[in-house]
């Protein structure tokens, strides 16, 4: 879209799915991309396509298998960031995997260079590490089915969208999501 559409200026904010609901809340945002459905009434919702996740850890690390991770520390977002339990968190959960030992992080990013670091597991999204897995930096567990969750696109309900956010959001297709994702 923004190689589209060259004169559009951008303004991205990243956060949890709190901070980015008040963005829009406060009218700061015109849309936000979750993967927690929201509850609130006040906006409107489209779900965009499924996103695939991975167990990740360390290329160098010694867990082989979901098994291994019993023990392991689990690398994921702040518990305190959200008010029920998160995507992550419920797809270990699906696998009947319960976290003993937390490494607590606000940032994907961060996230990411700890299980590079050889610091524990975490899950997530593969589109994140695509590049890391095929330079063998990661090492992906094997789960018997794909693991994931939906991308949601939100805006406020009577939030009128400029010209170029409406635009962006007709854009939007699965397609074109999945060519990122």
């Amino acid at each position: 879209f923004a190689r589209k559409h060259t004169k559009v200026d951008f303004s991205l904010f990243a956060g949890t799915s709190e901070t980015v609901k008040q963005e829009l809340l406060l009218d700061r945002a015109d849309l936000g991309l979750f993967y927690t459905r929201p509850t609130e009434p006040q906006f409107t919702i489209r779900s965009l396509a499924f996103v695939e996740f991975a167990i990740v850890v360390s290329a160098k690390s010694e867990i082989g298998n979901l098994g291994d991770l019993k023990n392991a520390t689990y690398i994921g977002s702040r518990s305190t960031d959200y008010t029920k339990t998160y995507p992550a968190l419920e797809m270990l959960a699906a696998l009947k995997i319960k976290p003993t030992k937390t490494f607590e992080c606000n940032s994907q990013e961060t996230q990411k260079r700890l299980v590079l670091m050889g610091l524990g597991y975490s899950v997530m999204p593969k589109f994140m590490i695509r590049h890391q897995i095929n330079a063998t930096r990661f090492r992906v567990l094997k789960t018997q089915s794909p693991i994931g969750t939906p991308l949601y696109l939100v805006k406020r309900i009577n939030r009128t969208l400029s010209h170029a956010a409406e635009t962006f959001t007709l854009s939007l297709t699965k397609q074109s999501i999945e060519k990122l994702i």
